[in-house]
């Protein structure tokens, strides 16, 4: 498991990644002329995995019984099943966020933070194969985007990626994934 570093909590699948980056990531976001709250469940990417968003039983808990009052509400509401999966997740239920995230992405295909967030979850239970699937097709969708943060959701993809080749032993395409993130995003990722 990863050592607490000034604040940040560990997160098997960014390890490297530290808390300036992700203040960078969400300083972007903020200044990219669109309300927070469209980029509300990219947001969740980065914060839920790096800062105490939802880390205790309690606080996930609620967020699971408030996502699940808006299913019920609104059972074609997309994100907030990824808001879910999100929650399931920090309760260590990688199958239910991976099963939400499937929902998810059923309802919303072409949103690039589904397959990053179900990446991450496959790639907590070692399913390195499907992870690099998800990270790939996050690329695919964030690179082909026109929105003001296709290229932030492309490097953090690409970033995932790395890490999940890494993992997996591949280790020439660990780097030529690291080296995409970082041109496209300089100074964030080390």
């Amino acid at each position: 498991m990863a050592r607490r570093r000034r604040g940040v909590l560990p997160f098997p699948y960014w390890k490297d990644l530290g808390q300036s980056a992700i203040i960078r990531i969400v300083a972007q976001l903020g200044h990219a002329g669109r309300p927070m709250k469209k980029h509300l469940h990219f947001l969740l990417v980065i914060l839920v995995g790096v800062t105490a968003v939802a880390q205790s039983g309690c606080v996930a808990q609620s967020g699971i019984a408030r996502c699940n009052k808006a299913i019920k509400a609104n059972p074609n509401d997309a994100d907030a099943y990824a808001s879910r999966a999100v929650f399931k997740r920090n309760r260590k239920d990688l199958n239910g966020a991976i099963a939400d995230l499937t929902k998810a992405i059923g309802l919303k295909r072409n949103d690039p933070c589904f397959y990053i967030n179900r990446g991450n979850a496959r790639q907590g239970l070692h399913d390195y194969d499907g992870a690099i699937v998800d990270f790939d097709t996050a690329v695919r969708l964030s690179l082909h985007s026109s929105g003001a943060t296709a290229n932030n959701e492309a490097a953090v993809a690409y970033y995932c990626l790395s890490q999940a080749k890494r993992a997996k032993g591949d280790f020439v395409g660990a780097k030529t994934a690291y080296k995409k993130a970082v041109r496209l995003m300089p100074g964030t990722f080390r």
